[in-house]
């Protein structure tokens, strides 16, 4: 059956249309993947004013177990999906001063991370634990760290030597007594390790005064 020469001129703009489309739509997808970090430079410590043992799980694979200074790693993340860029946090410390045990859980996207240079496979994050209940998830600032990427440091204004707040979260105490780890016992029983937290701390209450927690004293959310 011949077809008018309009109808297939038609049909054809149409096909090819739908074509381009789905081409942006490829596009789009790689793109989107590519803007996910491949290495992720992770780091969880304590706020200058706490004295804390401190566990942290990244994507249920652990960071570190009941540390007194935290830890800085750089990871390829265990996404849980070719699109997905989720960072699952868990984070559980025993304030020592305060005799209280937190923990708390939460989510990140990669995405939201500056990297450095001009490349988007390596980025970084900081959390910060306490005081109280308290925690603090930031980023460099992008610029900043897209300078230190291309190793030109002295481009660095001081505007961008500020981190940038991703979240503020509340952990909950525990209703667990954390003198039943065995593991925290240990920890805390590391003279050498906890002298030297304690001594940490009180240098930087010496030149800092110590602020209030932000979360409920009771309990997070």
């Amino acid at each position: 059956m011949n077809f008018p020469r309009q109808i297939v001129r038609k049909v054809g703009i149409v096909l090819a249309a739908l074509a381009a489309l789905g081409a942006l739509s490829t596009v789009g997808m790689m793109s989107k993947a590519e803007t996910r970090p491949s290495r992720v430079s992770i780091a969880v410590e304590p706020h200058g004013s706490v004295l804390a043992v401190m566990s942290a799980t990244v994507n249920s694979l652990p960071l570190f177990e009941w540390s007194l200074r935290g830890r800085t790693e750089t990871r390829g993340p265990d996404y849980p999906g070719p699109d997905a860029a989720t960072l699952a946090v868990e984070l559980m410390w025993y304030d020592i001063p305060a005799d209280r045990y937190y923990q708390h859980a939460f989510q990140l996207d990669a995405r939201d991370l500056s990297t450095f240079g001009d490349r988007t496979d390596h980025a970084e994050v900081r959390i910060v634990i306490g005081p109280g209940a308290d925690i603090t998830v930031t980023t460099p600032h992008p610029e900043a760290l897209r300078l230190v990427g291309l190793n030109r440091m002295d481009e660095i204004t001081p505007e961008m030597d500020v981190d940038v707040v991703i979240a503020e979260l509340c952990a909950t105490l525990s209703a667990e007594d954390p003198s039943a780890d065995k593991d925290l016992r240990m920890a805390m029983g590391d003279e050498i390790a906890v002298g030297e937290a304690v001594f940490n701390r009180e240098n930087w209450l010496s030149g800092n005064a110590a602020p209030a927690p932000r979360c409920p004293a009771e309990d997070g959310q």
